[in-house]
């Protein structure tokens, strides 16, 4: 097979319900509060289930030869509250971040994977997985710009991001010597907001 490379953006993105402004008391379930980060603290991306609405059969993220450096794949720490509520199993990943820095054209890894590991990935392309990942317990998801019928362009996001995307074009399903085109995408863009309250706290949260 033919695997090509793409970019695909990704943002996080923080969904949220708006109510009546009434006085509450409220609590906060261990793994699902909220951080403080201050400038320049850690901020790692963690990973779910790969998962597909064709399918709908989930698998571990590491069951693809993703970059793994530095991540400890035999480490057995305790899920929290948010992890077991959630039911799923969560694992690190060696993207980094500092809150408040920006980073640009950061190399995670460099693979050469062999014909086993090609054919693994453009299996699950095929089949229209998705990668989930999150961070402090927030999904990531990917912009999605679509033309409407007026010639404006409307923005929404998808929660996750596809690994990689097969040209299924009918003129390339009749070429019966030509594998189809599979694209890797294997170049990620991370925007991550944050808000600040100096009057309520201190930190900045997602």
């Amino acid at each position: 097979p033919k695997i090509n490379l793409g970019s695909p953006r990704v943002l996080l993105v923080w969904l949220g319900l708006m109510g009546a402004a009434v006085k509450v008391s409220a609590f906060y379930l261990p793994g699902v509060a909220p951080t403080d980060y201050s400038i320049g603290d850690k901020m790692q991306v963690k990973v779910e289930a790969l998962t597909s609405v064709k399918t709908q059969l989930p698998y571990e993220y590491y069951v693809l030869p993703f970059c793994q450096d530095g991540v400890n794949l035999q480490a057995t720490d305790a899920l929290n509250l948010g992890e077991v509520l959630k039911g799923s199993r969560i694992y690190e990943t060696p993207y980094i971040f500092h809150m408040g820095m920006d980073e640009s054209c950061k190399i995670l890894c460099r693979k050469e994977y062999d014909q086993e590991e090609i054919q693994a990935f453009e299996l699950m392309i095929q089949e229209e997985y998705r990668v989930n990942m999150m961070m402090d317990n927030l999904p990531i998801a990917m912009t999605i710009f679509t033309q409407m019928d007026d010639g404006t362009n409307s923005k929404t996001y998808e929660v996750g991001y596809p690994i990689g995307f097969a040209d299924n074009e009918e003129e390339l399903a009749t070429k019966k010597d030509d594998a189809k085109p599979v694209f890797l995408f294997n170049h990620l863009r991370f925007t991550i907001l944050y808000n600040e309250d100096p009057a309520q706290r201190e930190g900045r949260r997602m």
